[in-house]
């Protein structure tokens, strides 16, 4: 799926990446702790790992899971000109 809307923020002294992730079957909500390259809104993921549902909000979410980047964002492609 596609990445949509990121935030970045700090919890216990370590950095957290929250945001969701969609594609044609719906969305889950996904959060990654500490330093994570290339995590960027816009950018086609593959995640792998559990998931559940969180008892604050009641979305389905994935906390750190194992991911592939599979497409830049679209914002970040080469331009001719």
């Amino acid at each position: 799926g596609r990445l949509r809307e990121i935030s970045v923020h700090t919890r216990r002294g370590r950095t957290v990446v929250t945001g969701e992730l969609a594609d044609e079957s719906g969305s889950l909500a996904v959060e990654f702790h500490g330093a994570h390259d290339g995590i960027e809104a816009g950018r086609k993921l593959r995640l792998s790992g559990r998931v559940r549902l969180d008892s604050d909000n009641h979305a389905v979410l994935m906390s750190d899971p194992d991911y592939r980047i599979l497409q830049e964002p679209a914002d970040s492609e080469p331009h001719n000109g």
